[in-house]
């Protein structure tokens, strides 16, 4: 059985019970179901990515740890920042080169680390989250400084 958006919606009420700092911005989400991602992401307009197969596959309390982590990437301003060092999609009709590829993996992997290494200690994370000290990078760092580490 795959996920429906009832259940997703269930899910940002949950989550919004535990965390009710975050509710505004968790009920200004919009989903969009997106089968075969494999994860949720989010992106600069505030829409949240969900693969309805990984509800099934993550336990709840690591479903609330996502989503808690997507919600961090919004309040963040990683989309912003990221546009600030030149990771930015190209223009439309251009593809994206190499270098750009590399430095929005980088990027996200970077922002990744900076939000797991905070709220490791509220939520439960699937064990494929980025955490610094895979990486052999300190903790309590922000994402610029995980970037230029990673970039290295």
């Amino acid at each position: 059985m795959t996920a429906s958006k009832i259940d997703i919606q269930a899910l940002r009420l949950r989550t919004v019970a535990k965390f009710p700092y975050l509710a505004t911005a968790l009920w200004s989400m919009s989903i969009v179901e997106s089968p075969g991602m494999g994860t949720m992401g989010v992106d600069k307009y505030w829409r949240l990515y969900v693969d309805p197969a990984v509800l099934d596959i993550w336990s709840l309390d690591e479903q609330v740890g996502v989503l808690v982590h997507e919600v961090h990437h919004l309040l963040r301003a990683h989309h912003r920042r990221a546009s600030m060092l030149g990771i930015a999609p190209p223009s439309a009709g251009n593809p994206p080169s190499v270098e750009l590829l590399v430095k929005a993996k980088v990027w996200n992997i970077a922002s990744d680390c900076g939000i797991n290494n905070e709220i490791v200690v509220e939520v439960t994370l699937p064990g494929t989250a980025c955490v610094p000290s895979f990486y052999k990078l300190p903790d309590g760092q922000i994402t610029e400084f995980y970037f230029e580490e990673l970039m290295k």
